[in-house]
């Protein structure tokens, strides 16, 4: 509501400054936290991932392949960050990325494998580092969630964000985006049970998840909580209803997966078994 936009804009803002506050005690300069976090194998190692991968010879069609090449924590990781990175190199100006690479070279001057990126590649790494501004994003769906269901108190949990530790500590890991990404799903699914045209928004909810399992299949129990939530929720279902509600929602899930797979990439159950074997694999 606009009532609710100022405190909504000092949640998320709230949520920023904590993130950088706790970089910066940490490493003494939040900016060098968030860029060497970003670009570390070690850290997120999406960003290291997509500067790694042939993407001229086509190396990302057989990403089974490429996970098990890198190994480590890419082990276990599908190609939606790396896909992103590179789609953000392509498309940044040539004095734009030059200009942000002339910008970050000062953290990382002695590294000998950050210096033979492209000026694209170092310009990326920007995008991860704005990752307490995209965790921050979660206090829209989850007040939108929260004023469907509990109404006054919706503010509560607004602000409520900004004060989760983890998404502060965790800057700028892609894993305080899933929130993000976790709430908008359940939001868009709440509302496909109880408002109009619910095909639509079930279908936007599988798919927002199943772009979230393109990024991390940390996200993969999340349609088995939304379906218990269904269940336990929606007071007309019964087996066609489940079985209609179902069907459209995993269609949302699946079609991510369909035109990653449409344009030459790999499917789900190609990266299933490479990422299990990883888990699996763990002391």
């Amino acid at each position: 509501t606009p009532r609710a936009a100022p405190l909504l804009v000092w949640s998320a803002a709230g949520a920023v400054v904590f993130a950088l506050l706790a970089a910066a005690a940490r490493e003494g300069d939040a900016l060098y936290a968030l860029f060497t976090r970003t670009t570390a194998l070690l850290g997120t190692g999406q960003h290291w991932a997509s500067a790694h991968v042939d993407w001229a010879a086509g190396e990302w069609r057989d990403w089974p392949a490429v996970m098990a090449r890198l190994g480590g924590h890419m082990s276990n990781v599908p190609p939606g960050a790396p896909l992103l990175y590179r789609g953000i190199e392509l498309l940044l100006p040539a004095g734009l990325a030059e200009s942000l690479q002339r910008w970050l070279l000062p953290y990382q001057c002695h590294n000998f494998d950050l210096l033979s990126y492209t000026p694209q590649q170092w310009a990326s790494a920007v995008f991860g580092m704005l990752m307490p501004v995209w965790s921050a994003l979660a206090v829209l769906p989850l007040y939108a969630l929260a004023r469907r269901f509990t109404g006054a108190d919706a503010r509560l949990a607004a602000v409520g964000w900004a004060l989760v530790p983890a998404a502060a500590a965790f800057a700028p890991s892609w894993s305080t985006v899933y929130p993000l990404i976790s709430l908008a799903a359940f939001w868009l699914l709440a509302r496909g049970l109880e408002g109009s045209r619910p095909a639509l928004w079930l279908l936007a909810s599988g798919a927002v998840t199943g772009l979230g399992t393109v990024v991390n299949f940390a996200l993969i129990p999340l349609p088995l909580f939304l379906g218990l939530f269904a269940l336990l929720y929606d007071r007309r279902l019964n087996a066609a209803r489940v079985g209609w509600l179902g069907g459209v929602y995993a269609a949302g899930v699946l079609l991510p997966w369909a035109l990653l797979r449409a344009a030459g990439g790999p499917h789900l159950f190609d990266l299933l078994p490479v990422s299990m074997r990883f888990h699996l694999g763990l002391d």
